[in-house]
């Protein structure tokens, strides 16, 4: 899923928790989906509003994560 210049994927074979990477500029931000809160980030160094706007994006298509998740990884 693309959003606002954010690139959100599911890996194909990641492990629970459930979570996604969401992608922008060279950086990788994981975020768990329950709750949407950043684990980590696993590569590049991210501003602060990109990692906040990152959350919020995923916030905002939880759902959607949570199914793709699902459907990919698990």
């Amino acid at each position: 899923m693309r959003d606002r210049g954010f690139e959100v994927r599911v890996i194909s074979g990641d492990r629970e928790p459930p979570h996604v990477h969401v992608f922008r500029g060279g950086a990788n931000i994981k975020i768990s989906l329950s709750p949407v809160e950043v684990v980590e980030i696993v590569e590049g160094r991210p501003s602060r509003a990109d990692v906040r706007r990152a959350r919020r994006i995923v916030a905002e298509h939880v759902d959607r994560c949570i199914k793709a998740f699902e459907q990919y990884a698990a």
